[in-house]
Parts: structure tokens; sequence; C-alpha cells
């Protein structure tokens, strides 16, 4: 009982060391510790005495945590700033970007688009908006063409691109983009996590296709008239008459020619006049279908399609007659009337060859002339 009470004596003097010894530097690193934000440059202070202790080396593990906290949260916040930055840069590109930019999902709506997007698809009034959720074949006129690029991007994942038509007021002149379709997977955080994305990249080439339709009727037509010219005119004819060789209908092969004015007409531009004016005529008279040329000269070649039937080819002669034996006013005080000569040559009759047809209507022309002015003759 003894031996208990001097083992019971040295323990309770062992715990009494203790709690002063190391209690009191423990409180004061839990309180220093409780004050400390995680990322300041705050440290613990090693209580007095406690230099080569445990203490000592708790409160020095726990200031090189702190250190490492400090530089992690260090780091963490200047790489934070940098995506920052790099966002902001890149939707000062996205918004500012001179070409349309938008997001297609997998079906064809925009679910994104910047403000070229809107300003390329306005009318000339202002930027279009409220496009996000309008669906591709709202924006183009030429719908299916658009949507075939999509599907081919989202199937193949190659990009496809086009010039389009953008969906305008048909009155309008057509307004033209070229459109770039890229494939782009989803990613977490985007409007369609996981799923097909295709970006869409326009730019307004309407003055580009003006410039090259410019140039094709420079090539085209006749400069004076604005009808095809002759090389035009043969090869438009082969495909017309190509057309017609698998069918019933025909083609009637006119020629227009022996143009004599009522009067003297000396002025070359009085001269350009008439042939201008005959031009008109002859395509308000005409079908968009059918074909008018001006040749050499003064001679004019029109095709009409579909026509098997001889009385419509002679009416259809009748009424271009008509037309173009109106008189014309080159001023205020002249005004002539121009006689002419047809000649009809049918395909359905003579056969498909475009040389051996025109010469036929040149044939049908002189026997025409023979007989008067103002004469039809269909050979």
């Amino acid at each position: 009982s003894l031996l208990g009470g001097y083992t019971l004596a040295v323990a309770l003097v062992v715990m009494i060391l203790i709690q002063r010894q190391f209690v009191p530097g423990l409180r004061h690193v839990a309180e220093a510790l409780h004050q400390i934000t995680p990322g300041d440059r705050q440290r613990l202070g090693l209580p007095a005495g406690h230099g080569g202790d445990e203490i000592g080396r708790l409160v020095t593990g726990i200031n090189g945590l702190l250190d490492l906290v400090q530089e992690k949260l260090t780091s963490e916040h200047a790489l934070r700033e940098e995506l920052q930055g790099l966002e902001q840069r890149f939707r000062m590109i996205f918004e500012r970007a001179s070409v349309g930019i938008f997001l297609l999902d997998a079906a064809g709506r925009v679910i994104m688009s910047n403000q070229s997007f809107g300003e390329i698809l306005g009318d000339g009034d202002g930027p279009l908006r409220g496009m996000d959720g309008a669906p591709l074949d709202a924006l183009f006129m030429d719908a299916e063409e658009a949507t075939a690029m999509l599907e081919a991007t989202v199937r193949l994942g190659k990009s496809t691109s086009a010039d389009l038509r953008l969906a305008t007021d048909e009155a309008a002149e057509p307004r033209w983009v070229h459109c770039l379709f890229t494939r782009i997977g989803g990613t977490p955080g985007t409007p369609l996590p996981g799923a097909s994305l295709v970006q869409g990249i326009i730019t307004d080439v309407t003055e580009r296709k003006r410039e090259e339709r410019r140039m094709r009727q420079q090539t085209e037509r006749d400069p004076l008239t604005g009808l095809l010219n002759r090389r035009s005119a043969e090869h438009a004819l082969q495909a017309f008459l190509e057309q017609s060789a698998g069918s019933r209908s025909g083609v009637a092969l006119c020629l227009i020619g022996d143009f004599r004015a009522s009067h003297d007409i000396q002025a070359r531009e009085a001269g350009d006049r008439i042939l201008v004016t005959l031009a008109e005529r002859l395509r308000g008279t005409l079908r968009r279908s059918d074909l008018a040329a001006r040749l050499d000269g003064d001679a004019f070649l029109i095709a009409i399609l579909d026509q098997a039937c001889l009385a419509t080819i002679q009416a259809v002669a009748a009424k271009l007659l008509a037309a173009l034996t109106q008189e014309i006013a080159l001023d205020e005080r002249t005004r002539v009337r121009v006689e002419v000569n047809l000649g009809i040559a049918l395909s359905s009759e003579h056969g498909h060859d475009p040389a051996h047809l025109l010469a036929l209507a040149a044939q049908a022309v002189e026997q025409a002339k023979r007989r008067g002015t103002d004469q039809v003759q269909i050979i």
C-alpha cells in the first residue's frame, strides 16, 4: 500500500509537471492557429521554453504546412487570373470578330452567336436579334444545301463550306455568305455537355458574287442588249436540244433578221436604241425558260422549248412579229417602225443538230424575205 501510494504521488507530480510545462504551450498554439487565415503570411510564434521539445517541432511543422498552403493558393490565384484573362480575351475576339460566329446543336438550332452574326443576317437597318433557338433552314434560302452540309459535318466530323444565299425578301437582291461548318465535341459546362456541337462561321460575300456575276455577264452577254451572245447561245441551244431529244416535245428555232427601218437611220446611237428596244420586247414576249440571243449585227436567235404543236408555234411567231414591229420613239419628234422577217426550223421535223437547224432557219429567213416584209416562214 505504501508503494502504491508512492506511485500515485509520483504520477500526480508528473501530471502536474506536464500540465504546467506543455498544456499552456499547446493552448497558446491552438489559440494562435485559430486566428490564422489560410493563405496569408501570418505564422505561429514559438512558445518560450519550447524550442527543442515536441511543441517546438509541432509549431515548426504547422508553419511549414502554412507555407505550403500559401504557395498553393498563390499559384491557384495566379492561374485563375490567367484563365480569366484568357477568357476575357477570347470573349472579346468572339464578340468583336468581323465574321459571324455561331454555335449549332446537332438538330441545327442556333444556341450561341456573336454580334457580327446578327449584323450580317440583318436587313441593313440594324442587326438581326433573337436568333438563339432559330433553326438553320430559317437562315438560308438554300435551306436544303445548308442542312446537307450540317448533316455531313455531324456524321463525318469533317468541315464543310459553301456559298449560300441568305433568306431575304424575294423582291430584294440576293445576299450571299460563305459558310463554314466544323464539328466540335461538347464538354461539361457547355449548353449540351457531351453532345456534338457545330461551329459555324459566315462572311458576307455579296460583293464578290455581284462582281462574279458582272464578269460572267461580260463573257456570256451581249454588252449592248444584255441578251446572250453567240457563243453562250450555242451552248444553251445544245443543252435545249439534248433536253428535248429524249422527250416528245421539240424546240422551235427562230432567226429574226433582215431588219429595215421605215426611216433612213444614220446615227449609230439611233441604231443601238432600236436594237436595245427590240431586245426588251423579246424579253417581254418570251417565257423565262426560252432562249433569246443576239448574233452578229442585227440578227436575233430565239429558241422556244416544249413546242411540238404547229398552231402554238405559229401563234408565238405572230406575237413576236407584232411586238417587234410596233413603232419605236427615237426622240420626241422621230418615231420609226422596224420591218423584220422570221425564219423557223423545228427539231421535231429536222433533228437535234444545232448547226443544221441554224442553217435551215437562215434559209427560212431568205424565203420569208422573198415574200416581202413582216413575214414568218416555218421550214
